[in-house]
Order: structure tokens, then C-alpha cells, then sequence
């Protein structure tokens, strides 16, 4: 009987044993998942997510020279286009001159932004009328694409020395 007794109380403590250990497993896990909830939120709240977009002012020689394409233009209108996740805006423009690039881009009559594949989209907060502006960027396909570090500038803002650039000056002084 004493024997019974002992291995009924072996087996009760050892069930214990087993539970507590469940459950320290548990706390562990519990105060893991809580440890990186805390940490992402931190690191979310004390770094700058636009960082990665910051980028100085660039004067009109350098931009003209590490853009793919120039472009003078107009813009027209925008229609923002919000698809759930997938968000863009299409700009109607009108390409008034090509100062780089394929001569082609003189019959692009948007440009599509995505606002969610690229934290460093342009948006363009207008006017939308006769202004013309100074585009750089890159093309792909046959689209033209920019970013907000590229060069974006209206054209009576600038200089007679970067508007004689554009117009010709620049070409031959790129490396």
C-alpha cells in the first residue's frame, strides 16, 4: 500500500513537473513574442522610414548628366487610380521638348507613378496648366519613370545659364 501510494504521488509530482515546464515554455515564448513586438515598434517609430529617399539638392549640370532622359513638359492633369493595396497616379502630360533620350518620348502622353512598390515616388502638386517643368528620369519600356530624387523643376524657375544648359551646353560637357 505504501508503495501504491508512493507511486501515485512519483506520478502526480512528475505530471506537475511536466505542466510547470509546459507552462514555463509558454511564458518564454510568450515574453520572446512580446520582447519583438516591442522592438519592432521602437525601431519603426525611432528611424525615419523617407531616409531612405532623402537626397539633396542636385544642380541642373549633374542631373542633366546622370539622368537617362530630359524631358521639358507640361502637366496636364492627374487621375489617382487606388485599385485595395494597389495604389498609382497617372499624370496626363504633354513632352514639349527632349533634351535626352529617344525622340519617341515626344509621343508619351502619361506618367504612371506607383505609390506602393516605391516609397520615393513624385507627386506633382500642380498647377495643372500651360507651366512647363524640367523632368529627369529614367525610361522603361516605353514609359518614362521618376522619382523623387530625380530632377524636377519648373522651367521659368530656372536660370538663363541652366536653360541655355538644357538646351545644349550640357551635351558635350557630360563624361
Amino acid at each position: 500500500m505504501d508503495q501504491q501510494l508512493r507511486l501515485g504521488l512519483e506520478s502526480v509530482t512528475k505530471g506537475t513537473q511536466e505542466t510547470s515546464r509546459q507552462q514555463q515554455v509558454k511564458m518564454g515564448s510568450a515574453k520572446l513574442c512580446r520582447f519583438l513586438a516591442v522592438s519592432f515598434l521602437f525601431l519603426t517609430l525611432w528611424t525615419d522610414p523617407t531616409a531612405a529617399c532623402s537626397c539633396g539638392p542636385e544642380t541642373a549640370f549633374k542631373a542633366y548628366c546622370s539622368s537617362d532622359v530630359v524631358v521639358k513638359l507640361q502637366v496636364l492633369g492627374v487621375t489617382e487610380n487606388n485599385r485595395g493595396f494597389w495604389r498609382s497616379r497617372s499624370y496626363r502630360i504633354k513632352v514639349t521638348r527632349v533634351f535626352k533620350g529617344p525622340n519617341w518620348l515626344k509621343r508619351v502622353r502619361t506618367l504612371d507613378i506607383s505609390e506602393t512598390s516605391d516609397l520615393c515616388f513624385y507627386k506633382h502638386y500642380g498647377p495643372f496648366n500651360k507651366d512647363e517643368y524640367v523632368f529627369t528620369g529614367s525610361r522603361f519600356r516605353k514609359e518614362l519613370t521618376t522619382h523623387l530624387c530625380d530632377f524636377h523643376k519648373k522651367w521659368d524657375d530656372l536660370s538663363y545659364e541652366d536653360k541655355r544648359g538644357f538646351e545644349g551646353d550640357f551635351k558635350g560637357a557630360c563624361n
